[in-house]
């Protein structure tokens, strides 16, 4: 991660409390009865502040209303067949930096983006599969890339910081042989997860092969500049949705999700296990950094309607779905843990290191709970959970707040312990909603984007319809509000680095001062005094937010800065 320094306003503040602040979004405008669909958002954490947004649309969009000058027109018609995608990245302050399209070359052609990543150095890697030939288009070039596999293959597309297609690659199998699940990123190395069913070559370099022919899930590691690495197999559980990689990396650990179809050692001290009969098993396997195995979890429901999708931080993994009926996670006893007349969403955290569940929620008459909609917060100790809310509906999950009318909310929640802490709310008339939590160095911040069926208010607070009708969206919400206006008796310093790994350092106080470092919820971690330049270590405190409380005989204030090792 880069750093660099901070000049910290030290500002004078009480209490921290739940509350998000519109700073601005964006609209994606179609023409006519056209549509589209925003699918994948991500972000650069902490250093340049920038933002990726990742989309399918067919007939006419115009992805930056502004400048009137990014109006594209896709070969595809108003359905969800053979359109085009846009990738859109931003800055901070919602400013587009480039816009490219994905455009399909004819009509037999088609591309389906299946995971979207911006490394931390502002690199786009998108994972997909093709089917004949398309064009990237924008900037100064329009480039080709195409498969001459017949069923579509597995591709994968890297943009550098300035959006120019740096390269693509092509592997050469069929995508029915080489099915991608998603992406991680670890060290600036790209990690392809992929189920494999036949015989198939993993190394897209040209002239080089690398067969690999059991049945599995495979992890493709490739090097920032696209050539192959290495690889590595697992057994094959069943259908997979989702690979997710754990970034404390003083415990790395890979959370495995999906549905649980065929015999499969998870534990070799288990042995094989076999799916019960006639009902829907779901499972989490958890992986070490080396794919050795960590522990396992299954659920059985008598019907599905969604399927399970998890977050992971802070050494928990929070899984959630929808079911009907009836479903059980813990299947050593005959009882369901869960039961409803409708639909259900659920929710639940389990401690990996001890496999045990530390807290559940069921969400009545609510049909899905998933992946798109969930953001754990390391830092904040805080979980995040977008959905819509009918009339009666409960947003807590604990039976505590029941909504009056339709709303759209963002509910949140303490990590460890499951507590309810409150919402924000949105009208209700958004579809296919996304959530991502991302770090600045001022502030953690919430992007949330989606497609509207009217006219929207996306700023609580303006009471103005400000998002059109069957466009897609997407807005930025900050923890503190846009604008802070400085106490009187404000203190000047220059904090850095920040975010710290082991020590930052307090300059340019004129005079002797006192301090106290506070955690998020207000427990005092360390405190002493400063005389002169003042190095402090936070070798000893775990990842996430602080505070820096200073103050002088006439004098006092507050920095908020990270620690990230």
């Amino acid at each position: 991660m880069k750093t660099k320094k901070l000049l910290a306003s030290l500002l004078l503040t009480s209490t921290l409390s739940f509350g998000q602040h519109y700073n601005w979004h964006n609209n994606l405008v179609m023409s006519g009865s056209n549509n589209s669909s925003i699918t994948h958002t991500d972000a650069i954490d902490y250093g340049l502040g920038q933002l990726l947004t990742v989309g399918r649309f067919a007939g006419t969009i115009d992805l930056d209303p502004s400048s009137g000058t990014s109006i594209h027109s896709s070969l595809g018609s108003t359905l969800y067949t053979n359109n085009d995608w846009f990738i859109q990245k931003t800055d901070g302050a919602g400013n587009v930096l480039y816009t490219r399209i994905l455009a399909m070359s004819d009509a037999t052609s088609q591309v389906e983006i299946v995971d979207a990543k911006i490394d931390e150095n502002g690199s786009v890697i998108l994972l997909g599969t093709l089917q004949g030939t398309v064009n990237s288009v924008g900037g100064t070039t329009s480039q080709q890339v195409s498969t001459p596999e017949e069923d579509g293959a597995m591709i994968i597309l890297n943009y550098n910081p300035s959006g120019v297609l740096y390269y693509s690659k092509v592997f050469q199998a069929s995508q029915y042989d080489l099915n991608p699940i998603n992406l991680t990123i670890r060290n600036n190395d790209i990690e392809i997860w992929a189920e494999l069913f036949t015989s198939s070559d993993i190394d897209p370099s040209p002239n080089a092969e690398q067969i690999v022919s059991n049945l599995s899930i495979v992890k493709i590691e490739l090097q920032s500049n696209g050539s192959f690495s290495d690889y590595a197999t697992i057994a094959y559980p069943g259908q997979t949705n989702q690979v997710i990689l754990n970034e404390d990396f003083q415990n790395s650990y890979y959370a495995i999700i999906g549905n649980f179809g065929m015999q499969t050692t998870f534990d070799p001290a288990v042995g094989i296990q076999v799916p019960i009969p006639n009902k829907l098993n779901k499972f989490y396997w958890v992986l070490d950094n080396n794919l050795n195995y960590v522990t396992h979890g299954l659920s059985v429901q008598n019907y599905g309607i969604s399927e399970m999708r998890a977050e992971f931080a802070q050494g928990k993994l929070i899984l959630g779905g929808g079911f009907q009926d009836s479903i059980d996670f813990d299947l050593s006893t005959p009882e369901y843990d869960m039961n409803t007349a409708n639909y259900a969403g659920y929710l639940y955290a389990i401690d990996v290191e001890t496999n045990q569940m530390i807290w559940s929620k069921q969400y009545s008459n609510l049909t899905t709970l998933d992946q798109n909609s969930m953001s754990a917060s390391t830092e904040e100790n805080a979980f995040y959970l977008f959905m819509p809310c009918f009339t009666g509906q409960d947003a807590s999950g604990n039976g505590t707040d029941i909504v009056a009318s339709p709303l759209v909310v963002l509910a949140k929640y303490e990590l460890s312990t499951g507590n309810y802490l409150g919402k924000m709310t949105l009208p209700y008339g958004m579809t296919s909603t996304r959530l991502l939590i991302y770090y600045t160095q001022e502030d953690m911040n919430v992007l949330i984007s989606g497609t509207t069926a009217n006219t929207t208010d996306i700023d609580p607070s303006a009471n103005v319809a400000n998002s059109t009708a069957s466009s897609s969206f997407y807005a930025k919400y900050s923890t503190l509000a846009p604008t802070n206006s400085l106490v009187e008796n404000e203190l000047q310093a220059l904090v850095f680095p920040n975010p710290a790994t082991s020590q930052f350092t307090v300059q340019g106080l004129t005079e002797n001062a006192s301090y106290r470092l506070l955690t998020v919820s207000g427990e005092e971690v360390q405190r002493g005094t400063i005389e002169g330049n003042k190095h402090l270590s936070v070798t000893n405190l775990a990842n996430g937010i602080y505070f820096l409380h200073i103050a002088t005989d006439s004098k006092q204030g507050i920095v908020k800065f990270v620690v990230r090792h």
